[in-house]
């Protein structure tokens, strides 16, 4: 009987969005990463902006915005993360993004432009009615994705 060996992964993407279950999702991605010596882990973290636009009596109030607060405060998780991952490993085998668009949309875009052989989303639980509505990210992503897409719980 002729068996198939396991293919190594070079790249995985996990998206985040620091709940618990993408947290654990990133858990597993670095358990995979650290394994494979020659895999690198890209920690991508799309959202979208406010579709409102603040009125002009707001953007012209000196000092950082909310947005600019909440991009801070999401890009030092991110680094924190980040440099764990590499510590713990011994070597620079993740890195960080953090973007601004569709969830969705800009994951897939990020798919067809780093090629990974797997994507790692955690899922959180919208409940029946939200989701039968909208649909969760991890599920969308999963329908649409070229690569393999693992959801973890």
């Amino acid at each position: 009987m002729r068996t198939m060996g396991i293919m190594p992964f070079n790249r995985i993407l996990c998206a985040v969005d620091f709940s618990p279950e993408s947290i654990k999702a990133m858990s597993m991605a670095e358990s995979i990463v650290s394994n494979s010596p020659d895999c690198k882990l890209l920690i991508v973290y799309a959202f979208e902006l406010p579709a409102v636009p603040l009125p002009d009596y707001l953007t012209t109030v000196e000092g950082p915005s909310e947005i600019d607060e909440y991009m801070a405060k999401a890009q030092k998780l991110m680094n924190e993360h980040v440099e764990r991952i590499n510590r713990d490993a011994g070597r620079e085998i993740s890195e960080g993004k953090i973007i601004t668009g569709k969830p969705v949309d800009t994951i897939l875009k990020l798919i067809d432009t780093y090629n990974p052989d797997m994507v790692i989303m955690g899922n959180r639980k919208l409940g029946f009615k939200k989701g039968i509505l909208l649909g969760s990210v991890s599920a969308r992503v999963s329908a649409s994705s070229p690569v393999s897409v693992l959801i973890v719980r």
